[in-house]
């Protein structure tokens, strides 16, 4: 964006008051370093002393401060995040586990961070059980439902305070989990969440579990939306990876519920403690600043 004006995608140059319209795109401006950013790189110099963001025919001026981005969805992981159902599945893994006989305090540790059929292939494999990745993975999730509605597992603390928000502001919100859909729509409607929900992206509908971005890249497409304008919220490195890999501002919740489930969260671009601290973004902008630009 040169003097105030950009390319519409016809070839013409556009400027509307302070911002800057792009047909299909968005523009950043930083204001402090007088640097316009197109798809998350610098591309001009001498940028108009506005932050502006567009996409598509919408154009938005979020004022004159710093790196304030529009947000357009909020994706969510779904274990640890949405609900503390790592608890339920390490007793539902160290059950099965135990049915076979194998040492649950030696193996059962190493399938944190991991994805189930990962973690199961290895163990049917270095153990010799006759049963595939895919019906150990499908007797988990089954137990694991089984606990949760029995416990009545309640959504984490805050989280639908910050879905209504969402909600209300128009930002879409979405569950990103390498878990399976079935699983996902369960532990949705137990938490009673479900109806915040406008996409699921779940391990069994992509060609990859996180770490690799396919969920994030599938739930971004979902959202009808692109990186730039969503943040990932995570509570595990693979997943932090994986948000990363799909060049996701990423968010690490880090409130494990006990120590074993403790992650470092170093690839996240900033960590909160608790569910309300999501609450800027929730009322659309990137609280972040200095970090998301």
């Amino acid at each position: 964006a040169r003097d105030g004006s950009e390319r519409d995608g016809k070839g013409k140059d556009r400027k509307i008051g302070r911002s800057y319209s792009v047909k299909g795109r968005y523009i950043v401006a930083d204001i402090l370093k007088g640097t316009a950013y197109l798809g998350g790189g610098p591309f001009a110099q001498n940028a108009e002393k506005v932050v502006g963001v567009v996409r598509g025919r919408k154009t938005a001026v979020l004022g004159d401060k710093k790196g304030e981005i529009m947000i357009e969805a909020v994706i969510f992981d779904m274990d640890g995040v949405i609900a503390d159902t790592e608890p339920l599945h390490a007793s539902a893994r160290n059950a099965l586990l135990a049915e076979f006989g194998l040492d649950v305090e030696k193996i059962s540790p190493t399938a944190i961070g991991r994805s189930k059929r990962e973690f199961w292939s290895e163990v049917a494999e270095n153990y010799g059980l006759k049963n595939t990745a895919d019906e150990l993975t499908e007797r988990e999730f089954e137990l694991i439902l089984e606990i949760a509605e029995a416990v009545e597992l309640p959504a984490t603390d805050g989280l639908e305070d910050i879905l209504k928000t969402l909600q209300k502001n128009g930002i879409k919100a979405a569950v990103a989990s390498s878990s399976d859909r079935p699983y996902v729509d369960k532990i949705l409607q137990i938490t009673g969440l479900e109806k915040y929900f406008c996409a699921k992206a779940c391990g069994n509908e992509v060609p990859k579990a996180k770490p690799a971005p396919d969920v994030y890249l599938r739930a971004l497409s979902l959202c009808d939306t692109c990186a730039a304008n969503a943040v990932a919220v995570e509570d595990s490195d693979t997943g932090a990876k994986a948000a990363k890999a799909a060049h996701l501002f990423c968010v690490g919740y880090d409130a494990p519920s006990d120590e074993i489930f403790q992650q470092k969260l170093d690839l996240c671009d900033v960590k909160i403690k608790k569910m309300r601290e999501l609450l800027p973004v929730a009322e659309g902008m990137a609280a972040f600043k200095e970090k998301a630009i």
